[in-house]
């Protein structure tokens, strides 16, 4: 239940900040397609007191 910042992000923050944490992944169409993201809401002690999922928002920009 602890998250641990390394490199240049670790002099940016002190301990009980609130951060977001972002990923990103390279993926093909088909992929894409059937993805389905996830938002995990974090509450006191680092519990998970929310997962938000949703549907892609329509066709990839640029992309039909």
């Amino acid at each position: 239940r602890r998250i641990e910042l390394n490199g240049a992000a670790a002099r940016e923050f002190e301990p009980d900040d609130r951060v977001i944490i972002l990923h990103f992944a390279h993926m093909s169409d088909d992929e894409y397609r059937q993805h389905r993201p996830q938002v995990a809401l974090m509450g006191p002690g680092n519990e998970i007191s929310e997962i938000i999922r949703y549907e892609p928002d329509g066709p990839r920009s640029g992309r039909e």
